[in-house]
């Protein structure tokens, strides 16, 4: 019963849930705690890599998207940390495709935070970007 609460919480959170890192962290905490096996990790893969490609997308040059660029770092390190790796191909190809952008624009107009923040999240998604 436990197993099914834990992994429909994180199915939920993926799903319709606002992104947070610490929400995250609780679930992971419920898992480690009652040890938790997940009956469909192939489905939390998923349905975690499409929403952080969407949420990737959304992502502005200001200080609002540098703090969004920090919560899907944040994201993923829980992810690692539950041992569920999610299905990155697209956001790691719009990552790509941003990241040859900026570099071929000398990262002029980008905000070091916002850089540093971009980067982060860059080693996370396993794409070099500098």
């Amino acid at each position: 019963m436990t197993q099914f609460v834990v992994e429909q919480a994180l199915h939920h959170f993926f799903e319709n849930g606002k992104l947070s890192v610490r929400t995250l962290r609780q679930l992971a905490a419920e898992h480690q705690l009652w040890k938790v096996q997940f009956m469909d990790s192939q489905q939390l893969k998923l349905v975690s890599g499409e929403r952080i490609f969407a949420e990737l997308k959304k992502v502005g040059h200001n200080a609002e998207g540098t703090e969004h660029l920090r919560r899907l770092a944040g994201i993923l390190e829980v992810l690692a940390q539950l041992g569920i790796l999610p299905e990155l191909w697209k956001s790691q190809n719009h990552y790509f495709h941003l990241a040859v952008s900026h570099r071929e624009a000398g990262w002029v107009g980008v905000d070091a935070d916002w850089k540093a923040a971009f980067l982060r999240l860059g080693k996370w998604l396993k794409v070099a970007a500098d």
